[in-house]
């Protein structure tokens, strides 16, 4: 299910990205942080009342290091939510979501996967 998943993120970027600005992408490798919701999760209750709030700071301070380049909540699944982080390593992308707040407290778990993008756009990611 996972890799089916992963399968259809890729898709969507690369029909976003539209046959006219499609490019190849340097030779980069990302990490993506894919979150779920953990023991600590209150099931049926918004995002807003999770105590998610110590996380949004924590991906607030990696988006301005230039650690995080985008992030947010999967919106088809409760608890779920994407980051895509640039890491030197897996074990500096483990280290970097093990320090996660939302982790930390078991609000969520997450897995860590390598991801290189095959293509691109120019533009940014978001509006």
């Amino acid at each position: 299910m996972l890799n089916r998943n992963l399968s259809a993120l890729a898709l969507a970027f690369a029909l976003a990205a539209g046959p006219a600005v499609a490019q190849t992408a340097p030779n980069v490798t990302y990490f993506l942080f894919i979150y779920r919701a953990g023991p600590s999760w209150q099931t049926g209750k918004p995002m807003s009342v999770q105590g998610l709030g110590p996380h949004g700071a924590y991906m607030g301070k990696l988006v301005g290091e230039g650690v995080v380049m985008a992030g947010g909540p999967m919106m088809d699944l409760e608890g779920g939510g994407l980051a895509i982080v640039k890491a030197k390593d897996i074990a500096e992308a483990k280290t970097l979501l093990a320090a996660d707040p939302a982790i930390v407290s078991g609000i969520m778990v997450a897995d860590v996967r390598t991801w290189r993008p095959l293509m691109g756009t120019k533009a940014p990611l978001l509006p």
